[in-house]
């Protein structure tokens, strides 16, 4: 699928009104990435994330996103792989049953995905959920579409999309 073709889907998913995100932040606009969700596998390639171990989603749609690449590496090689792991928001972390990083010690460089970050309380919440588990390696972050303001921004994100992309701001 072309960029322009995704960018299009993505600005479909983009609702305006008065919004309360997860980070507790007032917004005029949201996008709901779920809504194309059919689009998830062309968005890790996309942002060339197509290795499922050290891949870690934020909960819930850095999991999905996360989960379409394990999803077709089961499909091309016809067996199950789960080497994704997940992060939720209240903090517990479940390690994909074949992700070589292990809990305790791990100094594996791991890559961590949200669909959308508003502000860095999520990747922040990350960084301290592997701190704890000891995965000390390097870490590098990604999304879809990086709604932060640039006043806000202290972590490298790569991403597909910000606000500007669509005429909106952060």
């Amino acid at each position: 699928m072309r960029f322009l073709e995704l960018k299009k889907r993505v600005g479909e998913c983009i609702k305006h009104g008065d919004f309360t995100m997860s980070s507790g932040q007032k917004t005029k606009w949201m996008c709901d990435l779920l809504e194309c969700r059919d689009l998830f596998p062309y968005f890790m390639e996309e942002l060339g994330l197509t290795n499922p171990h050290g891949l870690f989603g934020m909960e819930t749609g850095g999991y999905l996103l996360a989960r379409e690449v394990d999803t077709r590496l089961q499909e091309s090689k016809n067996k199950a792989e789960l080497g994704i792991s997940l992060i939720r928001k209240t903090g517990e972390l479940y390690l994909g049953q074949n992700s070589y990083v292990t809990s305790g010690g791990s100094n594996m460089s791991v890559r961590i995905i949200d669909d959308v970050v508003s502000t860095e309380k999520t990747f922040s919440l990350a960084i301290d959920v592997l701190n704890k588990n000891k995965i000390n390696g390097g870490r590098t972050f990604y999304a879809v579409l990086d709604r932060r303001a640039k006043k806000d921004v202290t972590l490298k994100v790569t991403s597909l999309f910000t606000p500007q992309d669509f005429g909106l701001k952060p």
